[in-house]
């Protein structure tokens, strides 16, 4: 008789901790982030070339690159990207879960291309005259955005800005 209730219990044991797996099993399920194997998406291995005749491909280029590639990518919404330097001048990018590859790639391969133009739209000052890596994001005191820039020639700066002003 002692035996036969601890067989019993043994089961209700049994049956209740089955009944906890498997009623917390599918909402762990749902939270857990496939990878690009599991989930799909895409991978593309790009060369970072100079845009200007001159220029070198560093290490700060690199970097730089990466960062505006990382950006881009957020505004995907691609859960968890990875975005690796690989060698000296390429850039590995794998996206899971996107669903149109081909607006990805048209986001990630545009070219950011900065230029001080007249009304006439006659380019006076372009990517070139500012100090690589020097051009950030930022905000003023009262919360409006702004571009901080260094350039390398302040005189240039000043006289084209005066250009336009005028």
């Amino acid at each position: 008789m002692v035996k036969r209730s601890r067989i019993i219990a043994f089961f209700l044991i049994i049956l209740l901790f089955a009944g906890l797996m498997g009623g917390t099993t599918n909402s762990i399920l749902k939270h857990i982030n496939l990878g690009l194997d599991l989930q799909g998406g895409f991978e593309v291995l790009y060369k970072v070339e100079p845009a200007k005749k001159g220029q070198k491909i560093t290490k700060d280029v690199m970097t730089n690159t990466v960062e505006a590639l990382d950006r881009r990518v957020n505004a995907l919404g691609v859960n968890e990207p990875t975005i690796t330097i690989e060698g000296k001048d390429k850039i590995r990018v794998q996206l899971a879960g996107v669903k149109d590859q081909k607006e990805a790639r048209d986001i990630l391969a545009t070219t950011a291309n900065i230029s001080f133009r007249d009304v006439n739209d006659n380019k006076l000052m372009d990517g070139t005259d500012l100090v690589e890596g020097k051009a950030k994001q930022s905000y003023t005191q009262n919360g409006q955005p702004n571009v901080v820039l260094q350039v390398k020639d302040r005189k240039k700066f000043h006289d084209v800005t005066q250009k336009i002003v005028n």
